[in-house]
């Protein structure tokens, strides 16, 4: 019966886990240009998550 308790407390743990982990990381891609469509090399770019107002600040690259 306590290796039964011991592998469902694990597995929860691991489940649980996973879906932290899901929640902190993401992607985000796009292309920053101007009004004519031309793309803005080393235009500064703030993200904020809403949740945790947390920023990061990136700077767009040759491909705008």
């Amino acid at each position: 019966m306590n290796l039964r308790y011991l592998a469902l407390t694990l597995l929860c743990i691991l489940i649980g886990t996973s879906a932290i982990w899901a929640q902190v990381s993401g992607r985000l891609s796009g292309t920053v240009t101007d009004p004519t469509g031309q793309v803005i090399v080393a235009a500064e770019v703030t993200v904020t998550n809403a949740g945790t107002s947390e920023q990061r600040l990136v700077q767009s690259n040759e491909a705008g």
